[in-house]
């Protein structure tokens, strides 16, 4: 049965369905390339903490859909993980599992300077 029908329509937009879009999964699984490629580069990530912050979204800022080609819906999903950086997780879901696209760390006072030149 295709995601849509089992948790909802896509894209959402407001964070309570978001919320319990989220809640509803059952699993959360790394990609290959993020898992094996881009996780060892980022020491101050690790699978733990993007299970945790997933699970409780009291730091989420802001998420937002992102269409591709991919038939899974995507979702980038931002952070307040201190007061010097935000969580950037890129996630995809299907069939109640949670695919960890990528993560990041972003520079506050980095990302505050660019928007201010936007």
């Amino acid at each position: 049965m295709p995601i849509i029908c089992i948790m909802g329509h896509h894209p959402i937009r407001e964070d309570k369905e978001f919320e319990r879009f989220l809640g509803e999964c059952e699993e959360i699984e790394l990609t290959h390339h993020f898992e094996h490629e881009r996780l060892p580069r980022r020491p101050n990530i690790s699978r733990e903490m993007i299970e945790d912050y997933l699970s409780s979204l009291e730091d989420l800022i802001e998420f937002e859909y992102q269409e591709d080609d991919n038939p899974r819906p995507k979702y980038s999903c931002l952070f307040d993980k201190s007061s010097k950086y935000y969580l950037k997780i890129v996630l995809s879901v299907e069939n109640k599992t949670i695919y960890i696209v990528t993560s990041h760390l972003i520079n506050k006072s980095k990302a505050e300077m660019a928007k201010k030149l936007l």
